[in-house]
């Protein structure tokens, strides 16, 4: 049985930076009505690995995903 992953940590560039900044956590799923403990190191929120890609597409957005490791 395969580990479904929970989210993706990211390196991605702001459309309106020269850099790529690292270290942002993408979470797979909605998001939570109540606190979640881990709710301050989410940075966005994705249905699954397959819409995160759709954001590495440029013009996707505010940013572009440049790459990403896969969170079990």
């Amino acid at each position: 049985m395969s580990a479904v992953p929970k989210g993706a940590t990211a390196t991605i560039l702001w459309n309106d930076e020269p850099k790529v900044t690292e270290g942002y956590y993408f979470h797979f799923g909605e998001c939570p009505d109540e606190d979640d403990e881990d709710d301050d190191r989410v940075f966005y929120y994705v249905e699954n690995e397959q819409e995160l890609r759709k954001l590495m597409q440029p013009k996707a957005g505010d940013f572009v995903v440049i790459s990403y490791q896969l969170e079990y």
